[in-house]
């Protein structure tokens, strides 16, 4: 007796999400901008199920659907992120998001997902994080004022949403900032250039996503809503 296989359809708004390229809420609207052809025919409307084995192409892009996967590491400071990631994830290549200073840590988000790596390098609007940085000498109320209007650095301005001071010892040199997500080295060059030799930059929380109970040298799946999280960034 001959056995038929019949793939089960799914909605093409899942497919694309599944292939990697951005949330469901976001492929939606790719579909109805008319950027989404399947077996070469332009598609725009909602609720379309597709074939896995179709040929679903984006911007001429053929996508395909691949099972990615997100890591999160609390890096501690002076030790290689890759060195730990290796030893909870042995079979999968993954890239940084983005890097990090050795002298710097916190967090750390490894992918095998391209697209994603691609989007966030490429972006044209900061996105937020938050941050503990302690610096070599007293923090001043002059600094402060400074941060809480923004700092401009090479013809960026620095956003600031939250700030306070940390008092962790007596020398009040520690801040808790949330800002627009730059890199380790701007960060630390700018303010170099206010006076303020950053002694340690710690990263606690990037993208909407927290460091939470994870405890340094550690590293952990995202969950799918923090993946949504990831995805959703606008650019």
């Amino acid at each position: 007796m001959k056995v038929l296989f019949i793939q089960q359809l799914i909605r093409l708004n899942k497919y694309i999400s599944g292939a990697g390229v951005c949330s469901r809420k976001e492929a939606d609207k790719l579909i109805l901008s008319g950027k989404i052809k399947v077996n070469g025919k332009l598609i725009t409307t909602l609720g379309t199920k597709v074939n896995p084995n179709d040929e679903i192409l984006y911007n001429g892009k053929q996508l395909s659907i691949k099972r990615f996967s997100y890591y999160v590491l609390n890096k501690p400071k002076e030790q290689k992120a890759e060195i730990i990631l290796n030893a909870f994830a042995t079979d999968i290549n993954l890239s940084p998001i983005y890097d990090m200073e050795m002298s710097n840590s916190g967090l750390m988000f490894f992918t095998d997902d391209d697209h994603l790596i691609n989007k966030i390098a490429s972006k044209s609007n900061p996105f937020k994080q938050q941050c503990i940085i302690e610096f070599k000498k007293p923090v001043d109320e002059n600094l402060m004022e400074k941060l809480s209007i923004g700092i401009p650095y090479k013809g960026k301005t620095f956003k600031v949403y939250s700030l306070q001071s940390v008092n962790h010892n007596q020398e009040n040199n520690t801040i808790k900032i949330s800002m627009s997500f730059y890199s380790d080295a701007d960060i630390i060059a700018c303010f170099n250039d206010l006076g303020y030799e950053v002694k340690l930059l710690d990263r606690i929380a990037a993208f909407g996503i927290k460091k939470g109970p994870l405890r340094r040298g550690k590293c952990r799946l995202l969950s799918e809503k923090e993946i949504g999280f990831l995805k959703m960034l606008k650019v």
